[in-house]
């Protein structure tokens, strides 16, 4: 599926966890908020959507209410990826656009924002139409392997529960839906404290 125009964002958010410490090493889990969308034509029922997510540059470790720069992690990895909800609305479609650049080791065409991000081209997809695939991601990456290779996600829809609107053309494609979703990452990670 290579014509899919994969784009990603992120935040953060906190939630309870676990944690153990020993020799002064600390295991922590903090939780972030990815924004992930692409567009297909209008009337499709599958989606897959392919990416990398970017080392965040902070991250919070519930458990102990420490914020830990990423520079200082031993290694890292993803633990569980849930689905959030859907990007249905034209301020979590704005959200996906501001969050993107900090989050993913690619950038997108600046020209599709004005074109294809209101309200009335966006689908719906539904929590129960959607898988994760992040087995790429759940072995302990060192900080250096993080930054350049990223954490790879791939999310597919079986089903949209409903299609845009109004259909969207750019680049020579026409009557194009976008398709977005927002997912919950647990990171794991270990530092010295």
């Amino acid at each position: 599926n290579d014509y899919y125009y994969n784009y990603s964002g992120s935040g953060s958010s906190s939630s309870r966890s676990r944690s153990r410490s020993y020799s002064g090493l600390q295991t922590g889990t903090a939780y972030t908020y990815v924004y992930t969308m692409g567009w297909d034509t209008k009337g499709t029922t599958y989606i897959s959507i392919d990416h990398k997510l970017r080392l965040p540059e902070t991250l919070k470790d519930v458990e102990n209410n420490r914020t830990v720069d990423t520079d200082n992690i031993e290694k890292i990895k993803i633990s569980k990826v849930t689905y959030d909800g859907p990007i249905n609305t034209y301020d979590k479609a704005q959200t996906f656009l501001e969050r993107h650049p900090s989050t993913f080791l690619y950038t997108w065409d600046r020209d599709w924002e004005a074109t294809s991000y209101v309200k009335s081209t966006l689908a719906t997809i539904r929590y129960n139409h959607v898988t994760f695939d992040y087995s790429y991601s759940k072995s302990y990456k060192t900080v250096s392997e993080a930054k350049n290779e990223g954490f790879r996600v791939i999310w597919t829809a079986d089903y949209v529960d409903q299609q845009c609107t109004n259909g969207f053309n750019v680049n020579g494609r026409v009557n194009l839906c976008n398709y977005g979703i927002v997912y919950r990452v647990e990171w794991t990670f270990q530092y010295y404290v």
